[in-house]
């Protein structure tokens, strides 16, 4: 007889928590971006970086032109030239500089880093109790009005299938298991 498993309720979950992790960090990520944008504006540093991503990517098509005709091991040319994640887009590079900023050094990113945080251990805390309220459950059926109740769409579950397997005369004597009964 097929029925709704456990196991399918979980996953349900699992996608949701992922889905509204997703949203928090993409909504910690543009707010942070605005708050680096309004220090850059601020300070008028924008022709600045402008300035240094242009000669980065200058001093790495000069560094590959070198590294090309001369061998380097270990060298600030080859570092340079391979290593350092320059992209010939400013948009992407410079959001790239700011991507992992060090919160500590800015009290409003800081103050946004750790109401994100905070705002995420959250939405872990709720999740892990739907989790323990499926855990708790006697059965899928008792759980499905829970989670409906909470707010979880469920209706596209579909029930599993529930698989058996097919017993075969075995040789027990080639097992080499012991079992030659």
């Amino acid at each position: 007889m097929a029925s709704i498993k456990k196991s399918q309720l979980y996953d349900v979950i699992e996608i949701a928590e992922n889905k509204k992790l997703a949203e928090l960090t993409r909504k910690y990520n543009e707010d942070k971006a605005r708050l680096i944008q309004k220090l850059i504006d601020k300070h008028g540093l924008e022709v600045s970086l402008k300035a240094v991503h242009k000669g980065l990517v200058e001093g790495q098509k000069m560094a590959l032109a070198i590294v090309e005709h001369v061998p380097v091991a270990h060298s600030s040319l080859r570092a340079i030239a391979y290593r350092l994640n320059i992209s010939p887009d400013y948009e992407k590079w410079k959001s790239y500089q700011f991507n992992e900023a060090n919160t500590r050094e800015n009290e409003e990113i800081n103050e946004l880093y750790y109401n994100h945080m905070s705002d995420r251990d959250d939405v872990l805390d709720a999740f892990t109790k739907v989790k323990a309220l499926v855990k708790q459950a006697r059965s899928a059926g008792q759980a499905i009005p829970l989670l409906e109740e909470i707010g979880f769409d469920l209706s596209d579950l579909e029930p599993e299938e529930v698989l058996t397997l097919t017993t075969t005369d075995v040789r027990k004597d080639l097992l080499g298991l012991g079992g030659n009964r």
